[in-house]
């Protein structure tokens, strides 16, 4: 089976535990019902992407732990966003518009120490 035949596509978002709480809450990703954040969600491609995008993120704010959600969306909605090959230096990236977020599906978390 090529990665074309495949309906699916796994993405990886780095999330404080604010955030967390709230997908879990709500049962999806949504945009921060208060406006404190962008109308649309970073995914990373790779799980060590998500995780190194967290590392720098959270250290400025002076976090050592946060999360990296695991989750699915369809290919054919993932191979119409706006897609950055190497976002940050880090590596390949795409942005979920809030209209679209409904069709993301969370499927795992972990948890990450940062170093």
């Amino acid at each position: 089976m090529t990665d074309l035949d495949i309906e699916t596509v796994e993405i990886y978002r780095s999330v404080s535990k604010a955030e967390l709480d709230d997908l879990k809450g709500f049962g999806q990703f949504r945009v921060c019902p208060s406006g404190c954040s962008m109308e649309s969600k970073w995914v990373a491609l790779r799980f060590e992407d998500a995780i190194a995008w967290g590392s720098l993120f959270y250290e400025k704010q002076g976090i050592n732990l946060f999360y990296v959600v695991t989750a699915t969306m369809p290919r054919q909605l993932a191979n119409q966003m706006f897609y950055q090959d190497k976002l940050d230096n880090i590596g390949k990236a795409i942005c979920i518009d809030e209209d679209f977020l409904d069709q993301v599906k969370p499927i795992k978390v972990t948890q990450v120490r940062r170093k």
